[in-house]
């Protein structure tokens, strides 16, 4: 199965906003993806071979959902804010630290398994906030691109 999904549809301008419930939703999730893709790219220089690939494709999913986030947060009728969080900024500041000590092998991997959990659980929440049905289809098919790269990663990190 591919890790790279079609874009989310493009849509006309918005007359009728989502509520900024479900825009603060999706921007959660955005925010978290964001943060995860930070780290991706800072800890691949460093990644041993056997790693490097996986975490390639963690990288490069959440690359493409970032995009089909942002489109999806702008079909809403917001406007979103693709900084990330004070979190990027520790996460790549830890990575850094590691490398200087370790490799990022398959131990490093498992710790980033783990901090996707924070990532998968934020597309549940916003799922079960956002009204629209079509939204929230969107993120379900991206929570489940995400959840298969990470039980490939999982499978390399045993």
């Amino acid at each position: 199965m591919s890790t790279q999904s079609a874009p989310y549809p493009p849509t006309p301008p918005v007359d009728n906003p989502a509520p900024s419930s479900d825009i603060d939703a999706v921007q959660k999730v955005l925010t978290r993806t964001l943060d995860a893709l930070a780290g991706y790219d800072k800890m691949l220089p460093e990644a041993e071979p056997d790693v490097a690939p996986v975490l390639r494709k963690l990288r490069e999913t959440h690359h493409s959902h970032a995009s089909q986030l942002s489109a999806m947060i702008s079909a809403m009728g917001g406007s979103p804010d693709t900084d990330g969080s004070i979190m990027s900024s520790v996460n790549k500041a830890v990575v850094s630290l590691r490398a200087m000590f370790d490799e990022i092998d398959d131990d490093a991997l498992e710790r980033a398994i783990e901090g996707e959990e924070y990532v998968t659980e934020s597309f549940g929440e916003a799922m079960a906030e956002v009204s629209e049905e079509r939204h929230r289809e969107g993120l379900s098919a991206l929570r489940s691109e995400l959840e298969d790269v990470l039980m490939e990663a999982r499978a390399i990190a045993d």
